[in-house]
């Protein structure tokens, strides 16, 4: 005798086969619009939070148009995934949406979704995200403020665009009081070489974080030192 699923089951199979394609067109790189669509329209966040990454793993540049808005969706692991994959697919069409993702919520609030727009916007890169960028990072910690989530995201991750402009407000962020920002900070000026950073890194083999001082001391070679025309010392 054969039974049949009771009802309770059914929607769970349902979005287990919904699931299970998304999983299988990310595997293959297989590009499929309605089924992206459908899937960011789901009424379950699951599904939605798995089609907003497979957009980006998938790696076609049309998912773009897909995915933007997503970022306004009401689960805010969705709208990180999808800031997410628009970094992936490095859309340079998504620039304004995500740079109003992080403005659209108070500074103190800041999350996840803020974060992942500001790393999308480094790896998109070129001159309008390296504006955005700036917005983001103003000139440095404020006092008295913690720095928000997106201006952190958005040092460890601004050496991506290779742009010597950002030296200055990075710098701004190395005495920040949070000695996760400082190293972000001190990480963006070692990998952006630039004269002009290497005093903070200097500064920050003296810092009271062991972590802070263990990316500053890495971030510091003697070609950047000479550039800088800052004496070598010698460590024996």
């Amino acid at each position: 005798m054969l039974c049949r699923p009771i009802a309770a089951q059914q929607p769970d199979e349902a979005l287990v086969g919904e699931l299970a394609r998304l999983l299988a067109a990310a595997d293959a790189r297989l590009f499929d619009a309605s089924l992206l669509e459908a899937a960011l329209r789901s009424a379950d966040r699951g599904v939605r939070r798995q089609a907003a990454l497979a957009a980006g793993r998938i790696g076609d540049a049309a998912a773009a148009s897909i995915l933007l808005p997503a970022l306004s969706d009401s689960d805010a692991t969705v709208q990180a995934n999808a800031a997410f994959s628009l970094g992936l697919l490095k859309s340079t069409s998504a620039v304004p949406a995500l740079l109003e993702l992080v403005r659209a919520v108070p500074a103190a609030q800041q999350d996840a979704p803020q974060a992942e727009a500001a790393t999308a916007l480094a790896r998109i890169g070129g001159g309008e995200a390296g504006r955005a960028l700036h917005d983001i990072l103003g000139n440095g910690s404020t006092p008295g403020v913690a720095t928000p989530r997106a201006a952190s995201a958005a040092l460890v991750a601004a050496w991506r665009l290779g742009d010597r402009g950002l030296v200055g407000p990075i710098t701004g962020y190395a005495d920040d009081p949070d000695p996760v920002v400082r190293w972000h900070a001190l990480y963006a000026l070692g990998r952006l070489r630039a004269p002009k950073g290497a005093a903070a890194l200097v500064a920050g083999l003296r810092d009271p974080d062991a972590r802070v001082r263990a990316v500053a001391a890495r971030g510091l070679t003697r070609a950047l030192l000479d550039s800088a025309r800052i004496q070598w010392k010698k460590r024996g």
